[in-house]
């Protein structure tokens, strides 16, 4: 039982760790620009109903903000298996090497059976009836990497929101490498969103996962990209 125990103990150790140093950035910037003047004529995004920069428990060293993309497509939007790649930066415009292209953070594949042949009554039906799927890409790491460069110094929504309408990308591939054009997947809805996550005291526990906030700034009136009236 006590190896058992030590067995368990050991990755959550780890997560808890992890999730620490990357807390530790997180606040570190946070308190770095809290007390730094807006540049002169630059335009902060909105927020109406959170502000990280004012919150006062992100100061204490037991928070701190996590972002991602939420994917939402039709299953069978492609009629077959596709990927929806996000990227943080500039990207190859050569599509065979967006699999590993650096600044990839990561991508959604859809998994479906190709309509032409499947004899699956179920496929069919869910094609005709618009299935949707959903995917979320983590979007903390790949912009912890970036604290400091790019004259971005926090992961406050006054930094990371005009930061990702400039730097977040998102493509559609085949599994066999064909480009599919996002206006050719109306369904296809992607969306950012932030959450204040409290860190755990013991190694043994998760984090916790507060509200999320949707920047709908980031992504509103971008092809295939999520808007205010979106769900």
């Amino acid at each position: 039982a006590a190896a058992a125990q030590q067995v368990l103990q050991a990755p959550a150790a780890a997560a808890s760790s992890a999730v620490k140093a990357v807390a530790s950035t997180a606040t570190k910037a946070v308190k770095v620009v809290a007390g730094q003047p807006q540049e002169p004529g630059r335009k902060s995004a909105e927020f109406t109903d959170f502000s990280a920069a004012d919150d006062p428990v992100l100061h204490d060293g037991k928070h701190y903000l996590e972002w991602i993309a939420n994917i939402t497509v039709e299953k069978y939007a492609a009629k077959s298996t596709f990927s929806v790649h996000i990227f943080l930066g500039d990207f190859n415009p050569d599509p065979a090497e967006w699999r590993k292209d650096p600044n990839l953070v990561g991508s959604h594949v859809v998994f479906a059976n190709n309509l032409g042949f499947t004899g699956c009554e179920r496929c069919q039906e869910a094609a005709s009836q618009h299935k949707l799927v959903t995917g979320t890409i983590p979007l903390t790491g790949a912009l912890g990497d970036r604290l400091g460069k790019d004259k971005l110094n926090s992961l406050t929504p006054a930094q990371i929101a005009p930061y990702l309408q400039k730097e977040l990308h998102w493509r559609i591939q085949r599994h066999d490498g064909t480009v599919i054009e996002r206006e050719d997947i109306p369904s296809l809805k992607v969306s950012v969103a932030h959450f204040v996550v409290s860190i755990p005291d013991s190694p043994d526990q998760f984090p916790t996962w507060g509200e999320g906030h949707r920047d709908a700034s980031v992504t509103a009136g971008r092809l295939g990209g999520a808007g205010d009236d979106d769900d």
